[in-house]
């Protein structure tokens, strides 16, 4: 990486909204609360076909908490749950995800497709406050998704997600970085599955006794 950055990604800071209740009632999403739920409904679908699944009649209705949609997906049986909120500069999505098997997915997903040439094979950097930046590996599809490793994220993940903000830097091929911002919280409903299925985090009943 050379180190350049695409102009007018500041990072900006946002309020979380009060509360930590789901629903559309209670919801604004996007930059500076201007997406409605109902807009975050639209692009959370069309991020889910994005990642190739189709909402099936046996699908959770999509709820929202602050900045977050959120849903659980039944596939042959089995459910996953998913989680995205909104980048604070585009029309981005970051979308995490969690199966019965514990399998963990992390992903970018604009709603059109990135407005630059992505590297096939990238690695992005994320941070937060109180995570230091780190690279890793995503893998490239249809110049609208990067699928980010979850490996080497799954240890600093709650971390991440505790924190207010997230920042992801996105390469170009010739190695100029585009800042996303998002706001996490609250989030407490809404990744409430992936936390406790994916994360190894213990629920509030098991923690009691």
């Amino acid at each position: 990486m050379d180190g350049k950055r695409s102009s007018g990604t500041t990072a900006r800071s946002h309020p979380s909204q009060p509360g930590g209740s789901a629903g559309p009632a209670l919801a604004s999403i996007g930059r500076a609360g201007r997406y409605s739920a109902l807009t975050a409904v639209v692009l959370f679908s069309s991020a889910l076909l994005t990642i190739g699944n189709a909402a099936a009649k046996d699908d959770a209705a999509v709820a929202t908490q602050g900045g977050w949609a959120y849903t659980q997906r039944n596939r042959g049986g089995t459910a996953e749950f998913m989680a995205a909120t909104r980048a604070d500069e585009d029309d981005v999505w970051l979308v995490l995800g969690c199966g019965d098997d514990e399998r963990l997915t992390v992903s970018a997903i604009h709603s059109t497709r990135f407005p630059f040439p992505l590297s096939v094979h990238a690695s992005v950097q994320l941070h937060s406050r109180r995570v230091p930046n780190r690279s890793i590996a995503a893998g490239v599809s249809q110049s609208k998704s990067l699928f980010i490793d979850p490996n080497p994220l799954r240890h600093i993940l709650p971390l991440l997600i505790d924190d207010e903000q997230l920042f992801l830097s996105i390469p170009e091929q010739d190695g100029t970085m585009h800042d996303y911002t998002f706001s996490m919280q609250p989030n407490d409903v809404a990744l409430k599955p992936i936390r406790l299925g994916c994360l190894n985090e213990i629920g509030d009943d098991e923690g009691a006794r």
